[in-house]
């Protein structure tokens, strides 16, 4: 088989077609599960460039690659690929022995984007000992490498041969291990993105981007996702430490939690009770910060929790939705307004009490809006209560890959 990569790909170019074409009159529709490995062992809290550095799992990484494995163990994968180093060696080691599968294929083209001088240090001592060179790459990330290393275009080049490889020697749906760098610098060049913009592509540790190929395409279908089973009670204390959440704000989440719960037994219609649970677990947890729905959103997305992030991002948010339509969205909105603290109080006294804080024109429409949204959300809920109209389940607004 001879895959063929658009000229436009190889150079870091978007290419016509969200996808890559094979010369294959194969038929059989595979998937190909690219996955980031599990969080390795770094000491301190600074971000470090990691490129080929051969650290280890933590103990958290560890943990992911636990859920990895149980994720993956009744997928029918037919075969395992890793990169040589120990944090995705580690973490396909787990897959294989859950899935009963041979140990990893191990290639070195799999490996991360070579860091060259900068491999291992902390982002702050790179703009401290190579300014220039820093300043330089950053107006150009896709192909300025880092001195003595690899720019992202030729990592994305090597990760795209060693896959023809790797397609070409191999059948049914597989995984392959490999790294943040080098898996974004190749979708990047799927889904038609300008490759200077690979780093707002979500890779989260333990993530998944899965890929369909059917003998003649190879196309994205969703990038860098966490199944929301893996979110559990360690992921929600990791955020609370994250934002440094504070006791009485947690306190009021978990009450939120409660009552989403008391209304979920009491509305008909097929909502997905976990997810709520993890939005109301979370939606709070960067209160104290400005914006604090889009910012918790934001880092939720970045972790690999989409259609969670969405709950979170629009708790606050003032915007009608859909008026005969009762979403999950909503649900949250409601529960959120109808508890003070871990007090469940009315609609008026809720609004009435937040009325004090706007001083301004805005804030006061702004009050005005939510008020009137919340109203409305009530008036669905008891509809839907005492009516026993089918409910429409909560789809996320816009696509995710």
């Amino acid at each position: 088989m001879a895959m063929q990569i658009l000229p436009e790909i190889s150079k870091g170019l978007p290419p016509a077609k969200p996808c890559i074409f094979m010369e294959n009159n194969m038929k059989e529709k595979r998937t190909i599960y690219l996955l980031r490995h599990a969080t390795p062992y770094a000491e301190g809290e600074a971000v470090r460039c990691l490129g080929r550095s051969d650290l280890p799992l933590s103990t958290e990484g560890i943990r992911q690659a636990g859920q990895l494995a149980d994720y993956f163990k009744d997928k029918g994968l037919s075969a395992l690929y890793s990169s040589p180093r120990k944090r995705c060696l580690r973490t396909a080691a787990a897959i294989a022995r859950a899935a009963t599968l041979p140990p990893p294929v191990v290639l070195a083209d799999l490996e991360e984007l070579d860091a060259g001088l900068w491999d291992g240090l902390t982002f702050a001592e790179i703009r401290e000992k190579y300014p220039q060179e820093y300043a330089r790459r950053g107006r150009d990330i896709a192909h300025i490498p880092p001195p003595g290393g690899e720019s992202f275009a030729e990592a994305g080049a090597r990760f795209s041969r060693c896959l023809e490889q790797i397609l070409a020697e191999s059948q049914g749906d597989i995984a392959i291990v490999s790294h943040a760098g080098v898996i974004r610098a190749f979708v990047s060049s799927l889904l038609s993105m300008d490759i200077n913009d690979l780093l707002t592509l979500p890779q989260p540790y333990g993530g998944i981007t899965m890929l369909s190929y059917d003998g003649s395409h190879l196309s994205a279908e969703r990038v860098g996702y966490k199944p929301e089973s893996f979110f559990d009670e360690e992921e929600i204390r990791i955020l609370y430490r994250k934002f440094d959440t504070p006791q009485p704000v947690q306190e009021h989440m978990q009450a939120v939690d409660r009552y989403l719960d008391e209304l979920l037994r009491a509305l008909p219609g097929n909502y997905d009770a976990r997810r709520l649970h993890c939005a109301a677990m979370v939606h709070d947890a960067a209160r104290t910060q400005h914006r604090h729905a889009d910012v918790a959103a934001d880092a939720l997305e970045k972790a690999g929790w989409p259609k969670i992030a969405h709950l979170v991002r629009v708790h606050q948010s003032p915007e009608p939705w859909d008026a005969s339509a009762l979403t999950e969205a909503d649900l949250l909105f409601y529960a959120d307004k109808r508890l003070a603290g871990t007090e469940p109080v009315s609609i008026e006294e809720r609004f009435a009490r937040s009325l004090e804080k706007c001083k301004t024109p805005e804030a006061l429409e702004n009050h005005r809006r939510m008020l009137e949204k919340t109203r409305s959300i009530e008036q669905k809920i008891n509809q839907k209560i005492n009516e026993r109209i089918p409910v429409i389940p909560e789809g996320h607004p816009r696509s995710v890959p």
